[in-house]
Parts: C-alpha cells; structure tokens; sequence
C-alpha cells in the first residue's frame, strides 16, 4: 500500500480540523456522555420512582452530570482541535496562560450548562408538581440532557473563535448574574446597586462573584483571541498597528482583571478597592473607543460613531442618576454593562466581517482565475 493511499493514524485523523472529523468527534463525546449521565443517574436513584426537583432529583443529578460532561468535552475539543485553528494565539500566548484561559472556558461552559439545566428542572417541576420518574426513564432523560450538552459544547470548543468566546460570555454572564438576582436573600436588592448583589454570604452572593470572576478570565482570554484577529486583519490590509493592537488587547487584559477583582472585592467589605477597580472598567473602555480611530487606522466609520453613542448614553444615564435623580444606581450600572459588552460583541463581528469579505474575494478571484487553486479554510465552527 502507497503512502498516498495508507490510511492516517487515528490520532493525525481526530486531530484533523475539519468538519467532518469535528463532528464525529462531537458525536463520540455526546455518546461517552450519554452513557455515563445514565449510569451516574441509576447509581444516585436506583431503579424506583425518582422526583423531577428536590435534593437528588432528576433534575439535580441531570444539572451535575451535563455539567461535568460539559467541561470535559469542552476541554478536549478545545486542546485536540480548538487550538490547532488558532496558530497565532497559540504562538504568542505562553503555556501557563493558554491552560488558564482553557480551564477558565471549560468551568464558564459548564457552569452555564449547570445553570441552564438547574432552570429548565425548576420550571418542569413547577409545571409537573408532585410528579416523578422511574428509574430507567430518569437516566435516559439524564443521559439525552448530557450528550446533547456535551456534543454542542465539543462543537464551540472544536471551532472556538473570538466571536464564539463572546457569545459564551454573553450567555454565562447573563444566566450568572439572573440566577442571583432571583435567588437573592434580599428582594429589594435593587434599590442600592448591582454590588449588592455580592454582599450576601449565600449562594446568591456567592453565585454573583464566582460569575464575575469566571467573566474576567474568560475576558483576558477574549482579549488574547481578538488579538490575534486584529494581527489577521492589520496585515491583510498591510498596516503597521502592532501597537495599537497591544493598546486594545492590553486593555481588554486589564478590563477582564478588574471584573474578576469586581468579584473577589465584595463592596461591602473592600469599599475603597471594589469601587476602584469598578471606575476602572469604565476608564478603560473609554480609552479603548475614543483612541480606536488612532489604534486601528482603517477601522469601519459606523462603529466608530457607534462606540461614541454609547458613551453618549452611559453619560446621559449617569447624568439621571446624578444629579436629576431619576435613575438609581443599579440602572446606571445595567445599561452600562449592557452597552459595553455589547460593543465588545459588535466590535468581534465588525473584525469577522472584514476579513470574512476579503477571504470572499480571495475564493472569487481564484475561481475566476482557475477554480482547483481556490483556498480550502479549515473548519472554524
């Protein structure tokens, strides 16, 4: 047998980034996942009458089970495939960083799986009262929860991009941050500041700043991916923003670490530090959008004036709060990290769309010109 003909060795094959092989593997990871929610479930319930919420429900063990099955995908998608599409990022970011900001979005991925599966579990035993599962159906609910889980989250790890970090962060910070507000020991939590929401020594307060610090370090990674996109994107345009570049991503860094101290520094008991490191997210984005125009020459006009708008709104929203009153603190603070993490997001997409044009451009002219030297890219997810 030649080698042109040999077959590849299974591991060049798993490893190989294309969609094909990311989805057999994400179909092998659901499978592992399915048959090990399943048994997990038997184990913990038996084969009697198990109820759908409550300590040791379907429920719960279906949240912990999907949840570990998560991470695990996650991480083995992300290490065997993910990075592999991300040469430049795996170039400039030293080994210790690269395993924070994997075991960083491993734990976010299940978290948020843990969070979602906890919700769907209270609003069917809110909709089923009293009901319960025998055994089988219960592992088999538990084994399907896990493996579709496991095999979504082996796809975002297989082709994880800056977008997709964005839209996980999104989500997490989101589920995080609604799940203490509905579990706060204090309803009127919201008539001081989101802060408060931190100051509980229960799982609310808890559940606040373990999602604030996952969302910093899940930033400071953010900040790394974006910047090898902005690398992509200045050379095909053939600038020099080699310091520009390291302005944003540098900023990003410090932006995900103030959110992280946001959660470890509970204002009620580190006032002085909690509000510092709080300004200084807003300093910082400030920085990022007024200076974009001289960072990243070229950059789109209409997100320019975007960016501006939104300071403009964060400032008019300030300004209701203080001194006309008719805002308080907590809506400052909401439509302020609305607006800055959704410029974040925009500001993805804008770098995506550009240099998803030109690689258009580039397949166009080359089919034009000779349709078998047209680029093959790789699975991006």
């Amino acid at each position: 047998m030649s080698d042109a003909t040999r077959r590849p060795r299974i591991l060049d094959y798993w490893r190989a980034p294309t969609a094909e092989t990311v989805e057999a593997s994400a179909i092998v990871a659901a499978a592992v996942a399915f048959v090990a929610a399943a048994l997990g479930m038997l184990i913990v319930g038996g084969f009697e009458a198990i109820p759908i919420t409550g300590w040791g429900s379907v429920a719960e063990v279906s949240a912990f089970a999907a949840a570990i099955s998560a991470a695990i995908a996650f991480g083995i998608g992300y290490g065997v495939q993910g990075l592999p599409l991300n040469p430049a990022y795996a170039h400039r970011t030293p080994t210790w960083a690269r395993w924070v900001d994997a075991l960083a979005l491993a734990f976010t991925a299940a978290v948020l799986v843990l969070l979602l599966v906890v919700g769907l579990g209270a609003l069917l035993g809110d909709a089923f009262r009293g009901a319960s599962l025998y055994g089988i159906t219960a592992a088999l609910l538990a084994g399907a929860i896990a493996a579709v889980t496991s095999y979504f989250t082996y796809l975002v790890a297989a082709g994880v991009s800056a977008s997709s970090i964005a839209t996980l962060l999104a989500f997490f910070l989101v589920s995080g941050c609604l799940g203490s507000m509905l579990t706060a020991s204090d309803p009127l939590w919201w008539e001081k500041n989101l802060s408060a929401l931190g100051t509980a020594r229960d799982a609310s307060g808890y559940a606040f700043g373990i999602t604030l610090i996952l969302g910093g370090l899940v930033v400071t990674a953010l900040a790394r991916y974006i910047g090898g996109e902005l690398r992509q994107w200045s050379e095909e345009r053939g600038l020099d923003a080699e310091r520009g570049i390291r302005t944003i991503t540098g900023g990003l860094v410090l932006l995900g670490i103030f959110l992280a101290c946001v959660g470890v520094f509970p204002v009620d008991l580190f006032f002085g530090v909690h509000n510092t490191v709080a300004t200084g997210m807003a300093v910082v984005y400030l920085v990022i959008v007024i200076g974009l125009r001289w960072f990243l020459p070229g950059f789109p006009n209409a997100f320019l004036v975007l960016g501006y708008a939104f300071i403009g709104i964060i400032l008019v929203s300030v300004l209701m709060f203080f001194p006309f009153g008719y805002y308080n603190l907590t809506a400052v603070e909401l439509v302020a990290a609305g607006l800055i993490f959704s410029w974040l997001i925009i500001f993805i997409r804008n770098i995506s769309a550009s240099t998803t044009d030109r690689r258009v451009a580039e397949v166009t002219r080359a089919v034009e010109g000779d349709p078998a030297a047209a680029p093959v890219h790789e699975y991006e997810g």
